[in-house]
């Protein structure tokens, strides 16, 4: 007889970004899917309760206090730390509360300011405490007793940690702290080339069919590395390459959109900024070659896994993530320089192999498939927290 099936409750504080977002609606739809019951809990209904309202997920708000959160310059952040301690024990009562109606099995959370109000409500009311870590830890945290802390309460709570990639990993592993990597969820389905509905052309972004176009898809941010890519192109182009930079995400009215435009000045044919969209798996039918060029370590990198998908090769910085799902050479390119030279060289190593291309792209599909697919990722994360409603 197939087991009861799992009631997963994923809480969010409602301030997560795309990624973030993406990966807890492609793991509950999967699961759902399989028989089981997720039910995706906010704590604040802003943007992304309102983007969550339409997956069809079953979805709740919590009565709960607002949840401080880690922000501004030292001063401002020792005042959360202290905010946060002294409302600490009414949150988990009223988390308590709150999820004890819901009768999880599971009780699963992404942000680490939560595992302190989480892992004890998990425990007390018979869930599995499960946090899933989407970004590394400690980046700002020199002392490293963050992370201490962090480690504790997995040990104390006995709290399934399931970081995103193995660079992730790094950042919270430690003696008595259960581990599992668990790499983002991306809907294969709906990055298919195959399947892609409505494609975006070259020509309907008003760019020439033979320009080498490169594409990022990510907001707009310096640490996205927009402007490093940006006035790499500016330079190729300077020396006789047709190649432009595509820009999907993020606000075309912001300080890094205005900063590109400057870069790119009177040359209208090197950069197109996109903004949002809902749809980016359309506008890949118009690059040649995705990239990302985050500057600092990626913890995981969906756009790669997204490009992969696309059977479009990818540059990307090796820091992090990327150099556990791009093979270079193989499937795309890395560079251990994130600077103008460093991208610069990785792209021209890209257009030498413009022959390759297509075998790069339907590798790096195949690769993306076989190690990151919907089904594989779902599989490890049933296997991980219980048996599936198909396990003999």
């Amino acid at each position: 007889m197939p087991p009861d099936p799992l009631r997963i409750v994923w809480v969010l504080t409602g301030n997560e970004g795309y990624g973030v977002l993406g990966t807890v609606v492609n793991l509950a739809t999967a699961v759902r899917e399989l028989g089981h019951e997720p039910l995706i809990a906010v704590v604040d209904r802003g943007r992304a309760f309102e983007s969550l309202q339409g997956t069809g997920l079953p979805l709740r708000h919590l009565d709960v206090p607002p949840i401080a959160t880690y922000r501004g310059g030292a001063i401002q952040k020792t005042v959360s730390v202290i905010r946060r301690q002294w409302t600490r024990r009414r949150t988990v009562e009223a988390f308590s509360a709150a999820l004890s109606p819901l009768r999880p099995s599971v009780v699963h959370w992404l942000g680490p300011h939560l595992t302190n109000l989480l892992a004890p409500v998990a425990v007390r009311i018979g869930a599995l405490p499960v946090w899933e870590i989407p970004n590394q830890l400690g980046a700002s945290d020199p002392t490293g007793l963050g992370r201490r802390r962090y480690r504790s309460a997995c040990r104390r709570h006995r709290v399934l940690v399931l970081p995103n990639s193995r660079h992730t990993a790094t950042t919270i592993e430690g003696p008595g702290v259960r581990t599992v990597i668990n790499y983002a969820c991306v809907d294969d389905r709906k990055f298919n080339p195959a399947s892609l509905a409505d494609p975006v052309t070259k020509a309907q972004l008003g760019l020439n069919e033979r320009t080498t176009v490169l594409g990022i898809v990510a907001r707009l941010h310096p640490q996205k590395g927009q402007l490093e890519i940006m006035k790499a192109v500016r330079s190729m182009r300077a020396a006789g390459q047709d190649v432009a930079l595509v820009c999907v995400g993020g606000s075309t009215d912001s300080p890094t959109a205005d900063s590109l435009r400057g870069i790119a000045g009177d040359d209208t044919d090197c950069l197109r900024l996109v903004g949002r969209v809902d749809a980016p798996e359309r506008y890949y039918a118009a690059i040649d070659v995705a990239v990302n060029s985050r500057i600092d370590a990626e913890p995981f990198g969906m756009s790669v896994i997204e490009a992969m998908l696309m059977e479009r090769p990818v540059l990307a910085h090796s820091l992090g993530g990327p150099s556990e799902t791009i093979v270079d050479g193989e499937t795309g390119w890395l560079t251990d320089d994130p600077t103008v030279e460093g991208f610069q060289s990785g792209l021209n190593r890209a257009i030498r192999d413009r022959p390759r291309w297509g075998a790069m792209g339907r590798a790096g599909r195949a690769r993306a498939l076989r190690r990151f697919g919907r089904d594989v990722i779902v599989g490890r994360y049933l296997s991980a927290i219980g048996p599936g409603p198909t396990d003999e």
